[in-house]
C-alpha cells in the first residue's frame, strides 16, 4: 500500500508537470505565430533583471526554513509563529525594495537593449507588468513556506495546477481571439494573486494556530543568530544570481534582444526537464543525509562513489539527449528559423552534463552546511562567468556566452569538490579526478555514436520519438554493460532494492 501511494503521488506530480509543460510549449508557439520573437526576448531579459532584485530578501527563506523544520519537529507553535512573522515582514520589506529598484532600473533599459527600432512605450509596459507580477508573489506568497516545511507541497501543487491551467486557457484566448499581448501578461499577475489567496485561505484551515503578525525587533534577530545566518548565506545567493542572471543581459546588450528570445525558447524545454529531474532526484538528498551520519567512514566512501555513478548515468543520458534532439525538437515544434547553431547546443549540452554529474557533490554539500567554506569559490566562479562571456560574446555570439557559463560552472563544481572531500572523503581525491576524466571520454564516445544514429532518422514527430528511443538506449546500454558488473553497479542494485523494500514496509 505504501509503495502504491508513493507511486501514485509521484505519478500525479509528474503528470501535472507534463500537462503544464505542454501548455507552456503551446503558448509559446501561439505567441510566435502572432508576434515577433522580440516580445519573448523582452520577457527573458526582464526576468534576469528581476532575479537580481530578488537579493532584496537576503536569502531569508533558506534561513527561516532551516529553523522552521526544527520548530515543527518540536511542535513549538510559538516559535513557528515567530519565524513566520519574520518571514512575512522581510517579504514585505523586500517587495518595497524591489519596487524601488525596479523603477530605478527602468531608467537604464535602453542601455541594455541593442538597437533603437522598438516601440519603447510597449517595452516599458511589458517591464512594469512583469514587475507587478514579481511584487504580487512577494506580497502574498509568504504562506507557501509553511506547506513546504510541513512536507505538504502536494497541496500547493494542486492549487497551482488548476489555477495555472485555467489561466493558460485564458492566455491562449487573449492572443488568438483578442490579439492582446498585454492582457496575456496581466493574466500572470491575476494568476499569482488567485493562487496565493487560495493558499492563504487553505493555510487558515490547515494550520489554524498560525499567526504572522507578531512584532519583530532587530536585536532579537541578532541575538538568536538569524542575522549571522543571513550574513553567511547571502554571498552564496549573490554568486548564484550573478552566475544565472547575467547571460540574457549580456546577450541583449551585445547580440540583440532577438537572440534572447531564441534562448528563452530553448530554456522553456530545459525548465520542463529540470522540474521533472528535480522531482526524481530529490529522494537522493534524503538518502545521502541519512547515510552520512549512519555509516562508518569506509562504507561512506563506497556509498559516495555509488551515488557518483548514478549521477553519471543521469548526466550522460540527459546531455546526450539534449545534443542529439534539441535542434530537431525546436524545428518540429516552432520551425527551423528559430534554431541556434549546433556549437551552442554542444556547449549547452556540456553545461548540462556538468550540472548533473556533480549533483552528488551538491547533495553532500547541502547535508554538511559550512556554507562559508566554498563561498569564495562560488563568487570567483560567478565573476569568471561574466568576464569570459563579455570577452567572447562579440566574436562567438550566444555560444561565447555559453562557454563563459561552462567555465563558471566548473568553478562551482571545483568549490563543492574541495568542500566535500575536505570534510568527508579526503583520501578519495585522486580516484574522483580519474573517474571524472574517464567519464568525459566515455560520454563523448557515447554522444558521437548516438548522434550519428539519430542523424539518419527522418525529422518528424515520429522521428523525434525514434531519436529519443536511440538516446535512451545507446548510452544507457553502454553504461549498464560497463558498470553493472562492477562494485558500483552491484551497490546501485542493492540500494534500489533496499529503497523499494523500505517504501513497501513503511507504515
Amino acid at each position: 500500500m505504501r509503495i502504491r501511494n508513493y507511486l501514485r503521488n509521484a505519478l500525479y506530480s509528474l503528470s501535472t508537470f507534463f500537462i503544464l509543460g505542454l501548455f507552456s510549449l503551446f503558448l509559446r508557439k501561439v505567441i510566435l505565430k502572432n508576434y515577433s520573437i522580440t516580445v519573448l526576448g523582452f520577457e527573458g531579459l526582464f526576468s534576469n533583471l528581476f532575479s537580481f532584485m530578488s537579493l532584496a530578501d537576503m536569502g531569508i527563506e533558506t534561513v527561516i526554513s532551516y529553523r522552521l523544520f526544527s520548530a515543527i519537529t518540536d511542535k513549538d507553535s510559538i516559535k513557528v509563529n515567530y519565524l513566520m512573522s519574520i518571514y512575512k515582514k522581510v517579504c514585505r520589506i523586500a517587495s518595497l525594495a524591489i519596487l524601488i529598484l525596479g523603477v530605478f532600473t527602468s531608467l537604464f533599459i535602453k542601455k541594455l537593449i541593442k538597437g533603437n527600432e522598438y516601440d519603447w512605450s510597449f517595452v516599458y509596459l511589458v517591464y512594469y507588468i512583469q514587475l507587478l507580477s514579481v511584487l504580487s508573489t512577494y506580497l502574498l506568497g509568504y504562506k507557501r513556506l509553511i506547506f513546504i516545511v510541513n512536507q505538504n507541497e502536494a497541496e500547493i501543487t494542486k492549487v497551482n495546477f488548476y489555477c495555472t491551467c485555467i489561466t493558460n486557457i485564458l492566455k491562449i484566448m487573449s492572443i488568438v481571439l483578442l490579439n492582446n499581448y498585454l492582457l496575456y501578461l496581466i493574466l500572470n499577475i491575476l494568476n499569482n494573486i488567485v493562487i496565493n489567496l487560495c493558499i492563504n485561505n487553505l493555510s487558515k484551515k490547515k494550520y489554524p494556530s498560525l499567526e504572522t503578525d507578531e512584532e519583530i525587533h532587530y536585536y532579537e534577530l541578532k541575538n538568536n543568530g538569524i542575522i549571522k545566518d543571513i550574513a553567511y548565506g547571502l554571498p552564496s545567493k549573490v554568486s548564484g544570481i550573478i552566475y544565472a542572471g547575467t547571460d540574457n543581459i549580456i546577450i541583449s546588450a551585445f547580440a540583440g534582444i532577438q537572440k534572447v528570445g531564441f534562448i528563452t525558447n530553448y530554456n522553456t524545454v530545459v525548465t520542463m526537464v529540470s522540474a521533472v529531474m528535480e522531482k526524481l532526484l530529490s529522494p537522493l538528498q534524503a538518502s545521502i543525509s541519512n547515510y552520512i551520519y549512519s555509516e562508518d567512514k569506509e562504507s561512506g566512501v563506497s556509498l559516495f562513489f555509488m551515488f557518483d555513478r548514478i549521477c553519471f548515468f543521469i548526466a550522460s543520458f540527459i546531455s546526450i539527449t539534449f545534443f542529439c534532439m534539441f535542434n530537431p525538437f525546436i524545428t518540429v515544434w516552432i520551425g527551423k528559423e528559430y534554431l541556434l547553431p549546433l556549437s551552442f547546443v554542444f556547449a549547452f549540452s556540456i553545461n548540462q552534463y556538468i550540472l548533473y554529474i556533480h549533483k552528488v557533490l551538491v547533495f553532500y554539500r547541502y547535508s554538511f552546511g559550512n556554507y562559508e567554506i566554498d563561498t569564495k569559490y562560488n563568487f570567483i566562479a560567478a565573476i569568471i562567468n561574466v568576464i569570459i562571456s563579455l570577452l567572447l560574446v562579440k566574436k562567438y555570439d550566444v555560444t561565447g556566452v555559453m562557454i563563459g557559463t561552462i567555465i563558471g560552472h566548473l568553478g562551482f563544481w571545483y568549490g563543492r569538490f574541495l568542500l566535500v572531500h575536505k570534510i568527508y572523503i579526503p583520501s578519495g581525491n585522486t580516484m574522483y579526478i580519474k573517474r571524472q576524466l574517464c567519464n568525459i571520454v566515455l560520454v563523448l564516445f557515447e554522444g558521437y555514436i548516438t548522434y550519428r544514429i539519430c542523424d539518419v532518422i527522418h525529422l518528424s514527430y515520429i522521428g523525434l520519438c525514434l531519436k529519443f528511443v536511440v538516446c535512451l538506449l545507446v548510452p544507457n546500454i553502454i553504461n549498464l554493460a560497463l558498470f553493472l558488473p562492477s562494485k558500483d553497479g552491484k551497490m546501485i542494485v542493492d540500494y534500489f532494492k533496499k529503497t523499494i523494500s523500505v517504501l513497501a514496509n513503511k507504515k
